[in-house]
């Protein structure tokens, strides 16, 4: 058995570690394809968990869990990605290709002008294949050691898992910026897990977060509802994303504009619930959102030249909005829960 990522019996001969400019700071890759360190701008450091022996995170993190690693639960096999079948490397960045058995797993990951990467399943089995979880590891250095370390060298990862209207935000732990923005380009993602945080780590350290597409097979009622994706031969499902500095989460903000917009989600039986329109978005629903009974009514906004514009959004519980197509107006009776939330799925 294979124990370590790094055997040269796992991935044969290494490529040096490709390191690019992304504006005022750096992304490294390392030599089997996967993000290795992201070092900030101003404070060198790398926004990603360490593989230090004298970090806090010592204990969890190691090189199979780097930036674009993961796994896949389908309906016949669960696989982790980690070892590419193949890679093409550029100047700035590097193709790669994992073999998961029914499914291929194509990555594509540049550092240019902004850092971006696009994912797609292919099914290249025979027969339809459900797949109930695709999970990335983005495992941002949100870590507490000593009150000085944790200001100076770690950060707050926020995580907005909205479907079609997904986002995150990395900023150092002091609050100072710039911050590392990614917004979602293409596709949906659904929820964000959690791993490696157990006894050991204890709380001060967050753990691998990972940005799902789906996660039904493991948490189907999860953030409102996961959906399944469901490949026939020789299909695709594909996402993707972009990431650069931002001075602020206001300046990072200004960059997206969901579709659908609301200040309230949920309402009684018979009252209404107004929808705001981003400018050329229409949608075929009536405006405001009544419902006579109670339960979720799903909106359908779309908008010419597709992209983030031409999205859809289903709301399930409720709390805050961020979505960018279909939303679900939620009406209730008086003794049903007054939470929800909003997620957007792309039509």
């Amino acid at each position: 058995m294979l124990s370590s990522p790094l055997d040269p019996r796992w991935y044969g001969p290494q490529m040096p570690d490709l390191t690019r400019d992304l504006g005022p700071g750096t992304v490294t890759i390392s030599g089997e394809g996967a993000v290795a360190a992201v070092a900030h701008p101003t404070r060198a450091h790398s926004m990603l968990l360490e593989e230090d022996p004298a970090a806090p995170e010592a204990a969890m993190h190691d090189p199979s869990r780097r930036w674009g690693k993961g796994f896949v639960v389908t309906d016949r096999a669960a696989r982790r990605f980690d070892q590419p079948a193949s890679l093409s490397w550029s100047d700035d960045g590097v193709d790669l290709v994992h073999d998961l058995g029914d499914l291929e797993l194509s990555i594509g990951r540049r550092v240019a002008d902004a850092w971006t990467e696009s994912y797609q399943l292919r099914n290249v089995a025979s027969y339809r294949v459900t797949i109930g979880s695709v999970a990335v590891s983005t495992p941002w250095r949100d870590v507490y050691g000593s009150s000085r370390e944790s200001l100076r060298r770690a950060v707050h990862a926020h995580l907005w898992t909205g479907g079609a209207d997904a986002w995150v935000w990395a900023v150092p732990m002091d609050g100072s910026g710039p911050g590392l923005g990614l917004t979602l380009t293409e596709g949906e993602l659904w929820a964000y897990s959690v791993e490696s945080r157990d006894t050991e780590t204890g709380s001060n350290v967050r753990g691998h977060l990972y940005l799902h597409v789906t996660d039904h097979a493991r948490a189907s009622h999860a953030m409102g509802g996961q959906p399944q994706i469901r490949l026939d031969p020789g299909a695709t499902y594909r996402w993707s994303w972009r990431l650069d500095w931002y001075d602020s989460l206001a300046a990072f903000h200004a960059t997206r504009q969901p579709l659908l917009d609301a200040d309230v989600l949920t309402a009684q039986v018979g009252e209404s619930i107004t929808l705001r329109l981003a400018p050329g978005a229409t949608t075929s629903t009536p405006q405001p959102v009544v419902g006579s009974t109670a339960g979720i009514q799903h909106v359908v906004a779309s908008a010419a030249g597709g992209g983030p514009g031409s999205a859809c959004c289903s709301t399930r519980r409720c709390g805050s909005w961020s979505s960018s197509g279909r939303s679900a107006a939620t009406t209730t009776s008086p003794s049903d829960s007054a939470r929800c939330s909003a997620h957007s799925r792309r039509g």
